[in-house]
């Protein structure tokens, strides 16, 4: 009988411990059900600017995508500014800075600056100018850009006027009476910082903002300045005062190109620059 009871307690306890060990392999498979996959994502490898679809690749990312894309960021600027360089090219191989003008009130001098018939004179090769940067931040969907150009020559007509002159008649710079400037910039860049602003049913407006990039060196010229400086020195009292007004001179007109180009491009690229925006959320471009 004792030996019975022992052999049927030997029994249940055998049974207990299959029990348990069923109920603890559950338990494991539950919780490594919940643990991250330890193998990197191949879509978004890049943790800042990860990839997104319906757009082309970013600059200085990797085109090994799991997804294909048809449109590179810059393919699309790039296209623009060739077509800026084969409208003009067609013409005198210039580009023509139209209806644009500078004017300044000098400080050196009772006289205002008036600078026009601006133009930029371009290279003969395509390499003029180039997309440097073209980059999609998915985080805040904004679209940043930048352009460098490689060598720019800008001349300008410029003209003094005291304050009787611009009372008497108004401001027709008189050929005859006018000097050139010319500015060279080698390594010269603009940017554009470009974002949405109203993304309504039919309607999708963005703001660019854009910046003058340093270059890497400047050179202003004057050509057939002097004799009209020395018309309008007649009253200073040394050469300092004169000297004075030359480098105002020339920075007004180094200032002033800079802006006027910067606002130009901004202007012929923004199409270009809303489209490749719009392709990188997505969107899709339609014309007809």
């Amino acid at each position: 009988m004792y030996l019975q009871m022992w052999m049927l307690f030997l029994w249940a306890l055998s049974f207990t411990d299959m029990v348990v060990s069923i109920l603890a392999e559950d338990t494991t498979t539950l919780v490594d059900s919940h643990e991250p996959p330890t193998r990197q994502n191949d879509k978004f490898s890049t943790a800042e600017y990860p990839y997104v679809r319906g757009n082309g690749n970013n600059l200085n990312y990797d085109d090994e995508r799991s997804i294909p894309y048809n449109h590179r960021c810059s393919e699309r600027l790039e296209t623009a500014l060739d077509q800026i360089r084969r409208r003009q090219i067609a013409k005198q191989k210039t580009l023509h800075l139209n209806g644009y003008s500078l004017h300044q009130q000098l400080r050196s001098a009772p006289y205002d600056m008036y600078v026009t018939d601006m133009r930029v004179r371009l290279p003969t090769s395509s390499s003029w100018v180039r997309v440097d940067r073209c980059r999609f931040n998915p985080r805040n969907a904004s679209l940043e850009t930048r352009l460098l150009f490689n060598d720019l020559t800008i001349s300008g007509k410029v003209n003094l006027f005291n304050g009787d002159m611009l009372q008497r008649a108004p401001v027709e710079p008189n050929p005859e009476d006018s000097c050139s400037m010319i500015l060279r910039l080698r390594r010269a860049g603009i940017g554009f910082h470009t974002e949405p602003i109203r993304r309504e049913r039919g309607q999708f407006n963005v703001k660019t903002d854009s910046h003058f990039l340093e270059p890497g060196f400047i050179s202003v010229y004057a050509y057939g300045c002097e004799p009209r400086l020395r018309e309008h020195r007649r009253g200073f009292r040394d050469d300092e005062d004169s000297e004075e007004l030359s480098r105002e001179m020339e920075d007004i007109f180094l200032k002033g190109i800079r802006s006027l180009l910067t606002t130009y491009m901004q202007k012929e690229l923004q199409p270009a620059i809303k489209e490749t925006l719009m392709r990188n959320m997505g969107y899709t471009i339609s014309y007809g």
